[in-house]
């Protein structure tokens, strides 16, 4: 065994896609934290399909550092975060003795709340009439229409946006609505991905055959969410 002669290690974790402009995306958020952070002791894992995987990640620096904190790039507590990442962290801290921590997610309304409610305010059309429709994973393990709706519906009202939509469950109606506005429409989708992959390059392709559109960028391409996860990761 080593001497652990570094302090701490920061890994974050992604849930991995095929998409390789997905992990481009990610391995350039990991060095933009890196650079902010102005240290060496940022790395990365992901949960499935990419390398390296969450246990390889913490079996290759347990040793070097003394404490490992691990910052998950997701949402919402659906599977991966429950089954993948927390069940993962306990196992290390209690079988491997690994002095690790789980840093606490993001969240939609604690934390990106004023973020992308400007973001949306500057997509918004004031001659037109403004809907919102969002696009995000799937979870069996959350009711992510209830999570998400509360978000929507404070974003709308604070922003006088009268009507938003899920892109999959509402699809048909929204189709409709965009038919029969036309151009009296102006359509602004906020897709809930930390980076561009196989979902948000869907969410692009589905809506690309209509007028009016306004899309968010993935949520790790605007510079106040690096910063926002740069200061859980300082605190």
């Amino acid at each position: 065994m080593t001497n652990k002669d570094h302090a701490k290690a920061i890994i974050l974790c992604a849930h991995g896609s095929k998409e390789k402009k997905y992990e481009e995306d990610f391995l350039e958020l990991t060095q933009k934290v890196k650079n902010k952070i102005k240290k060496n002791n940022v790395f990365h894992c992901f949960v499935e399909t990419n390398r390296p995987l969450i246990k390889d990640c913490i079996e290759s620096l347990w040793q070097r550092y003394k404490n490992i904190y691990l910052f998950p790039l997701m949402f919402f507590d659906g599977y991966h975060m429950i089954k993948d990442i927390k069940q993962e962290v306990e196992y290390q801290k209690k079988n491997k003795k690994v002095n690790i921590k789980l840093v606490k997610r993001l969240s939609l309304k604690e934390d990106l709340f004023d973020i992308f409610k400007e973001e949306v305010s500057k997509k918004i059309h004031k001659g037109k009439e403004n809907i919102l429709i969002v696009s995000s994973s799937k979870s069996s393990k959350v009711n992510l229409r209830k999570e998400i709706g509360a978000y929507l519906k404070e974003i709308c009202n604070q922003l006088g946006i009268k009507k938003f939509f899920f892109a999959d469950s509402d699809y048909l109606m929204v189709d409709s609505l965009i038919k029969s506005k036309g151009d009296k429409l102006n359509v602004i989708i906020h897709p809930i991905f930390f980076f561009e992959g196989f979902l948000y390059k869907m969410i692009l392709k589905k809506f690309e055959k209509y007028k009016n559109i306004k899309t968010l960028r993935p949520i790790s391409q605007y510079e106040k969410v690096i910063d926002l996860i740069v200061h859980k990761l300082e605190t």
